[in-house]
Formats: structure tokens, C-alpha cells, sequence
């Protein structure tokens, strides 16, 4: 019989502090070619340069996946999708375009999916190795157990 899953969101915490420390330098670009600017011109330059910047890098500090009872619900930047546990296969990290280091959702129909609020990056900073192992505990927990082949290729060092 499966165990509980509880309602968890997992997010990589060093994101959401770089996305924030973005936000708040761009705020400060734009606040100050806002002030020095002269012509109306240069007053809508700088806003029209920092306030896409600035809400970008908001929507990636959002970035996060929240697992229920019944799956998981992933809110990327641009884009949200929830997913059953029955049609999870695992999770990894991996590229995914030109992120190299984020979760990937492995579905059992041989898509994958990008969970863009947990990475890792090449110098291990990010968290998301951790994550990801947590993320496959919770989907063993609802009742679906991956080969033993994958669970293998999870193990650090590997």
C-alpha cells in the first residue's frame, strides 16, 4: 500500500535569491536612467530596457513545483502543468534548451518536461541534486516504484 505523499513545494533557493538580487539591480538601473535622463525619450528608454528585465527575473524567482497527493503541479516562468503520479517515470537533472543543470520530468509515455524552479549548476550549487532525490522519494511514496536501473543512475557519483 502506498504512503502519504504530503504537500511539498520544491524550489532551489539559491534561484529565487539571484532572481531577486536581478529584480532589485535592474529596479535600480532604470530608477536612476529615469532620474538622469533629460528628454522624455531617455525616461522611456531606461523603463522600456529594466522593467522587462525586472519582470522576468521575477517570474523565474516564482519558478517551483509543488507535489500534492495526486501528483505534481510545476509552475515555470512562462508555462504551468500539473501531472499525475501514474504518469511520472522519475526525475532527473539535465539540459533543457539552454538550462543545463534543471529538473526534467521523465513521463512513462517517453515525453519529458522541464521543472525550471529546481537546478543544479556545474560547480553543485543550487541544490537541485537533493531535490531531485526528494522528488523521486515522494514518488515512490505514492506507489510507483522506478527500475532499479534508474534508481542507480541517481546515486552520487554516478
Amino acid at each position: 500500500m502506498p504512503e502519504t505523499v504530503s504537500k511539498r513545494t520544491f524550489q532551489s533557493q539559491s534561484q529565487v535569491v539571484a532572481c531577486a538580487a536581478a529584480a532589485v539591480v535592474f529596479s535600480f538601473i532604470g530608477l536612476g536612467g529615469l532620474l538622469s535622463a533629460s528628454s522624455l525619450a531617455g525616461k522611456v528608454g531606461a523603463v522600456a530596457l529594466c522593467a522587462p528585465m525586472v519582470a522576468v527575473a521575477l517570474r523565474y524567482g516564482q519558478a517551483r513545483l509543488i507535489s500534492t497527493v495526486d501528483g505534481v503541479e510545476v509552475r515555470n516562468p512562462f508555462s504551468r502543468y500539473s501531472l499525475r503520479w501514474t504518469e511520472i517515470e522519475r526525475f532527473e537533472l539535465g539540459r533543457w534548451r539552454i538550462s543545463p543543470g534543471v529538473c526534467l520530468v521523465r513521463l512513462r509515455d517517453g515525453e519529458t518536461k522541464p521543472a525550471l524552479g529546481v537546478f543544479e549548476n556545474s560547480s553543485g550549487f543550487g541544490g537541485g541534486v537533493e531535490l531531485v532525490a526528494e522528488l523521486n522519494e515522494e514518488l515512490r511514496r505514492s506507489g510507483y516504484r522506478a527500475p532499479p536501473e534508474i534508481l542507480a543512475s541517481q546515486l552520487p557519483g554516478r
